[in-house]
């Protein structure tokens, strides 16, 4: 069934447009307003992302979930939507409401905070709904995420309310320290690593080449051998996070046109990307690219720092 509708504009003495329009039923009140539009939305976006970036190394738990072998795996059938619906336990950094100090592992409802988090394998997000940071390593070719770490833990500071996260990536012990302060009214989130040797399974690697005598060098050789990786993800913990540029600069990152990144110690290789050539941690040893936009939001970036360990700590 159709019927006419009328539309006359300012221009209406000049033109009459009839447009023919199907008769749809329309309920009077939509429920709970938009939030459930939002909320489609956000879904169906989420299913973009992951069936165009299976290959990308994906957030913890879209990884998981998309994962027929894990405990955590629910199929989307027909559904075409994808939301994170298993590992929802992010810890918020921020200071606690209403004191005016720092925090961390509550909820600050004040104005002016960016409400970072940092998800169960040490992501960290600055901003609710936004763009993600983390920190991997390549050793000597082979890269190493804390998504895949078998060995990980997470806690609290005690004296000092920081995000402590401490992983094994092979021959390397790695802790990430997160907390979040304010100078004046300005609020900052300040981030340390650690890497240290993991001297047990460097001491596996030598023992087993320590027939042909060369366990110490090979051991050495590893330790020479890490790269820090900093890398600007387009997620979050709860799903797409659209990137729409980024640039670097000797001032630091620039990230949808604003500076969001100091380092203290510049990187020795810096790649750009708009995902079209798939995951940028993959294209590292590439050209050098400082800036990159993407109208589908799948900008992101990845600076490689080299540390020499050298067998200490």
């Amino acid at each position: 069934m159709a019927r006419w509708v009328d539309v006359r504009g300012v221009i209406s003495s000049l033109f009459n447009l009839r447009i023919r329009m199907p008769q749809l039923w329309l309920p009077a009140v939509l429920p709970r307003g938009m939030r459930y539009v939002r909320q489609i939305g956000s879904g169906y976006h989420n299913a973009c992302f992951l069936e165009r970036c299976a290959d990308w190394v994906l957030p913890y738990w879209a990884g998981r979930q998309e994962c027929p072998a894990d405990e955590a795996f629910i199929p989307r059938a027909q559904s075409g939507l994808a939301y994170n619906q298993t590992n929802r336990n992010w810890t918020v950094v921020g200071p606690a409401p209403g004191s005016g100090m720092t925090g961390a592992g509550s909820i600050h409802r004040g104005r002016g905070w960016p409400g970072a988090t940092v998800d169960p394998r040490g992501m960290i997000t600055p901003f609710r709904g936004g763009w993600s940071l983390d920190f991997w390593l390549d050793i000597d070719g082979e890269l190493y995420t804390p998504m895949q770490a078998q060995s990980l833990r997470q806690h609290l500071g005690h004296s000092v309310p920081e995000v402590h996260t401490v992983w094994q990536a092979g021959p390397v012990n790695v802790r990430t320290v997160v907390v979040a302060f304010k100078t004046g009214t300005f609020p900052w989130l300040g981030c340390t690593i650690t890497l240290t040797p993991n001297l047990e399974e460097t001491g596996k690697e030598a023992r087993g080449k320590a027939e042909s005598g060369d366990g110490a060098e090979t051991r050495a050789k590893v330790m020479n051998a890490v790269r820090l990786l900093l890398v600007i993800r387009p997620y979050n913990p709860e799903g797409f996070a659209p990137l729409k540029s980024v640039k670097y600069s000797m001032d630091g990152l620039m990230i949808n046109g604003r500076l969001a990144l100091l380092a203290t110690e510049f990187p020795d290789r810096v790649l750009c990307t708009d995902g079209t050539r798939g995951d940028g941690v993959h294209l590292i040893d590439g050209p050098k690219l400082y800036a990159a936009e993407s109208a589908k939001g799948l900008a992101h970036a990845v600076a490689a720092f080299t540390v020499d360990l050298g067998g200490s700590d």
